[in-house]
């Protein structure tokens, strides 16, 4: 009896192990990690009907931002991003956008985010509001033919990052991602 109370438990247990390996590799052959294609810097790439071209990447502190644009200082002291001590970049992304299809489609700019190795984060949606006006949304929709420009704002903090990586900030690889599956689509921008 008392050897039986101390078998039980691994008869139990073999087949637990057995089934989440069956369903782990099931699942693994079905979605498969995808394929990667990486457009380099200032090339065009097609997307769902649309052409995409990046044109210039920026990374400021948030000091330069205001420097660069000064009439936002009142806006983002508003949004309240910046508790005391915390460090901030403002990574823009200039790109144009054109519609290649002969009829009227929308692109969801809010899928497309900033990703470096072990770091990615969305666009932030005031800040995109504050540089391309209220005109053009996340989800413009353009006509046949029809060309916009935008800039696309990402938002980096220091607690995101170790401190050696943070101080080192500006050598790393920077890339939009704007599809993730089944093939993982970027645009190389730094």
């Amino acid at each position: 009896m008392l050897k039986l109370k101390k078998i039980l438990p691994v008869i139990i247990l073999i087949p637990c192990v057995l089934m989440f390996c069956f369903f782990y590799l099931r699942v693994n052959k079905q979605y498969p990690n995808p394929a990667i294609e990486i457009c380099p810097f200032g090339k065009e790439t097609e997307y769902n009907g649309f052409t995409l071209k990046v044109n210039s990447f920026n990374m400021l502190s948030i000091p330069e931002f205001l420097e660069k644009y000064p009439n936002f200082q009142k806006q983002l002291e508003s949004l309240n991003y910046f508790e005391p001590g915390t460090q901030a970049n403002v990574m823009l992304i200039s790109m144009n956008i054109s519609n290649t299809a002969d009829m009227e489609k929308h692109i969801e700019l809010y899928d497309f985010t900033a990703e470096s190795l072990d770091w990615f984060n969305g666009a932030d949606m005031e800040l995109f509001n504050l540089l391309n006006g209220n005109d053009i949304s996340l989800q413009p929709t353009l006509s046949p033919n029809q060309k916009i420009s935008v800039i696309m704002p990402y938002y980096m903090y220091n607690f995101q990052f170790s401190q050696d990586v943070w101080e080192d900030i500006g050598n790393r690889s920077f890339h939009l991602v704007y599809q993730l599956y089944p093939v993982k689509k970027e645009i190389r921008v730094s």
